[in-house]
């Protein structure tokens, strides 16, 4: 075992780390995609990563394209719900196994892309210039008071519904998230949720939110039809049925440019 070396490293994830641990500053981001995901968590043992590394859920594939059109949507989505609820980062780190473009379409021709390691498995992209990015600009803001108040508080801005919950940790977010749409036109709503009389949102906290600072939040957007009520909450399966860890709703007026009336 011994000469065979079964457990060498033939990738370069190891300067990868290096290079990360080199340049990283406190107020970066390091956002991974899910192809590099396992080799970073490994290699950083138990003591894991540091708060500021982010993991991806889908896969990118091997080449430009399509793929890293859907890494990047989603690492935007990451980086545009921390700029509604805290101070976005300037600067990202993107590791991936594809070469990252040096415009980015998605973010704008505002941001810039230098490539800090392109050679290998593993590549590092730095991205910089993230606030002046056109995407973050037209960000709805949540500073105002939550229409509902409760385990998450949810805000409402133009036609996005904003969960948070501060301070949170991982447990907080494991139940299942409810979101239950009422239309002021039942025939809005799509052919399979007409006879239920509301559209069903629900939703799984690992694949659409984030914890970032000491918080939980999750963005969601809202259909186009008008809404007259919106329930949310979160609940557990318990034998046949659900019992709801908490719950609340509140009205919603769309014809006066999506404001709400009182919770």
């Amino acid at each position: 075992m011994r000469q065979d070396s079964p457990y060498k490293t033939r990738k370069n994830i190891k300067s990868v780390l290096a290079a990360l641990e080199e340049r990283v500053r406190e107020d970066d981001m390091v956002y991974a995609v899910s192809g590099t995901v396992p080799a970073i968590r490994f290699y950083h043992g138990e003591e894991g990563s540091p708060d500021n590394y982010y993991y991806g859920t889908r896969w990118c594939g091997a080449s430009a394209g399509p793929g890293l059109r859907r890494c990047l949507r989603e690492m935007i989505d990451l980086i545009t719900l921390i700029a509604s609820f805290s101070n976005v980062p300037d600067r990202i780190f993107l590791v991936s196994k594809i070469s990252i473009p040096e415009k980015l379409e998605l973010l704008g021709w505002q941001v810039s892309v230098e490539h800090v390691t392109d050679d290998g498995v593993f590549k590092i992209a730095l991205i910089e210039n993230i606030k002046a990015s056109r995407e973050l600009a037209a960000l709805p803001a949540y500073d105002g008071e939550p229409v509902i108040r409760s385990d998450f508080d949810v805000y409402l801005s133009e036609n996005t519904l904003g969960y948070v919950k501060d301070p949170c940790a991982p447990a907080d977010t494991k139940a299942m998230f409810f979101l239950h749409l009422y239309p002021v036109d039942v025939n809005d709503l799509p052919d399979h949720r007409r006879g239920h009389g509301f559209d069903n949102l629900d939703f799984n906290f690992y694949k659409r939110g984030v914890i970032f600072d000491g918080k939980c939040m999750v963005r969601i957007p809202l259909p186009e039809y008008d809404i007259a009520r919106i329930g949310a909450g979160q609940y557990v399966r318990v034998g046949g049925g659900f019992n709801h860890l908490w719950k609340a709703e509140f009205p919603f007026n769309a014809a006066v440019m999506r404001k709400i009336g009182s919770p």
